[in-house]
């Protein structure tokens, strides 16, 4: 054996195993919310969200605009035997992450579960501590957009419609002043002429005579 080359073998050890350390410890860690802050609100027009810190990112492979699920521990204790008899990972709601870097990342509220058929927790959102469960990361699924064409024909369709309407109400106003203009006219044709209740008009006495109109010029 070369004595020379047992310094260049250690470094090559060395170098080699470093990596493989950090990514399993990196695979290994516990990644949860370190951090909570919220701007405060200047104005009532603007929102201001509340965003959640991280200690991983794009090293723990955290991407963009994904959704994860987080969890919150639930410890038990036994008075009786005077021991701990177990944990519960309870769900508390779903984070997006809207910014990764290497080592952390920033997420918002993405869904608070409401708890009528899940466990109550002592506080119904986010707090520092909870874990979040990478495993089941899902990426949000972008809205599809309509295609020029499809817009297009929807633009024409409503055009079409807006004018069928408007020749629909045209034409039963147009109905409508027939119809006035008929019933008026027939309105007209049935009520007597002033000439006949003139002829027709007679003056009657008090004691139930008639008179007919004196004639002048005789």
């Amino acid at each position: 054996m070369n004595y020379l080359l047992l310094p260049f073998y250690i470094v090559l050890l060395l170098t080699t195993s470093l990596p493989l350390t950090s990514w399993a410890n990196s695979k290994n860690k516990e990644i949860k919310i370190i951090e909570i802050k919220r701007t405060l609100a200047l104005s009532n027009n603007k929102q201001h969200n509340k965003e959640f810190y991280i200690n991983a990112g794009s090293n723990n492979g955290l991407k963009n605009m994904q959704i994860i699920p987080v969890v919150r521990r639930k410890s038990f204790f036994d008075p009786l035997l005077n021991k701990s008899i177990g944990d519960l990972w309870l769900p508390v709601g779903e984070l997006k992450i809207i910014h990764v870097g290497e080592k952390v990342s920033i997420a918002r509220i993405f869904k608070v579960p409401k708890r009528d058929r899940l466990p109550e927790v002592e506080y119904n959102t986010f707090m520092i501590g909870d874990r979040l469960q990478i495993n089941k990361a899902r990426k949000l699924k972008a809205k599809k957009r309509k295609s020029s064409k499809a817009k297009s024909a929807q633009l024409k369709s409503k055009v079409s419609r807006g004018i069928a309407s408007y020749k629909g109400k045209k034409n039963n106003m147009k109905l409508n002043k027939e119809k006035s203009f008929s019933s008026h006219l027939q309105k007209e044709l049935n009520e007597p002429s002033a000439q006949s209740k003139l002829n027709n008009n007679q003056y009657k006495y008090s004691g139930g005579g008639s008179m007919s109109l004196p004639t002048i010029g005789r």
